[in-house]
């Protein structure tokens, strides 16, 4: 499938409450600086930084306490992991993020993933305003526009496609921006206004022919239906609805001509089995039953499905 499978994504232009300062103001007094350490934590995947300790009231000699008593684990300079150490990608981002100080931001592939854009990866990216260095991070130095995903701060979605360009594939590079369209989250506007404050970057080529080509924006949901899309334009056929509902029926097809009452489907693996066979005959026939023609292409010949198609003048 082309969209990854994954929770609606909510990212805020507005900072979340500073969790040291919401900690002190309705924790300290009524709790121990344990639970205050605890909520901060849970605020940031699972992560604290040493300069928080310290403005939670902990000393060095209570913070090498907890590290001796295995309340805190070291994952970073500085940055420790509450009770365990992380076992999501959340937490591993927000030590990064920690680790890296005041203004840092996840960036390039770790805010796509963070974004929804892309599937998590073992190398974490980390955008910061002053020049920065830390094991096991790549370090990026410059001032951007942030936006907060349940809290871990990342840059906004058209900074994160203009860096990405400049350092993966181009199938990867189209995912991405392709994620970005099925997501609602593109706005192409917003990257090009980023583009023109780094006109020289690496990638922005590339970017740019993505951008500009229809076919890499239309929102289908594997590679097949895009080999399908481009080869029925290429042949003549007028522009289909891609991976929308048939009018008068609560059927989602990969293409479809309203005017023409023409369906094609390419049909991947999972239409081999007999129940999905079974499934894709009823609603054939329901749909041919209201005067819709469907035509069906195995998705390894979905690049000939013009062929398949009756021709241009006569669809």
């Amino acid at each position: 499938m082309h969209v990854i499978p994954a929770p609606a994504v909510v990212a805020s232009p507005h900072p979340p409450p500073d969790p040291v300062e919401w900690s002190l103001r309705y924790l300290s007094g009524s709790q121990s600086t344990t639970r205050c350490v605890a909520a901060v934590a849970e605020a940031q995947g699972g992560c604290v930084a040493r300069r928080q300790l310290m403005a939670l009231g902990c000393t060095a000699r209570v913070v090498h306490r907890m590290l001796e008593r295995g309340y805190l684990r070291a994952l970073h300079r500085g940055v420790y992991a509450v009770g365990h150490l992380p076992r999501t990608h959340l937490a591993a981002w927000w030590a990064a993020v920690l680790a890296c100080g005041e203004g840092a931001a996840v960036s390039h592939g770790t805010a796509a993933a963070g974004l929804a854009l892309l599937r998590p990866s073992r190398r974490l990216h980390v955008t910061t305003p002053a020049k920065r260095s830390r094991r096991g991070i790549a370090t990026h130095r410059a001032d951007v526009e942030r936006v907060y995903v349940a809290g871990l701060p990342c840059t906004t979605v058209a900074r994160t496609l203009v860096d990405l360009a400049g350092c993966v594939p181009h199938r990867v590079l189209e995912s991405a921006v392709r994620q970005a369209q099925v997501r609602g989250v593109l706005d192409v506007d917003a990257v090009g206004i980023v583009l023109l404050g780094a006109p020289r970057a690496r990638g922005v080529r590339r970017l740019r022919a993505i951008l500009d080509d229809p076919v890499a924006l239309a929102p289908t949901r594997s590679r097949e239906e895009r080999a399908a899309l481009e080869a029925v334009l290429q042949a003549g056929h007028p522009w289909p609805v891609v991976g929308g509902v048939v009018p008068g029926t609560a059927e989602n097809v990969d293409l479809h001509w309203p005017a023409s009452r023409l369906v094609l489907e390419i049909d991947g693996p999972t239409h081999d089995t007999a129940v999905q066979r079974r499934r894709d005959a009823r609603r054939d026939a329901a749909l041919r039953l209201l005067g819709w023609r469907v035509v069906r292409v195995p998705a390894e010949h979905a690049a000939r499905a013009a062929a398949l198609l009756p021709a241009p003048a006569d669809a």
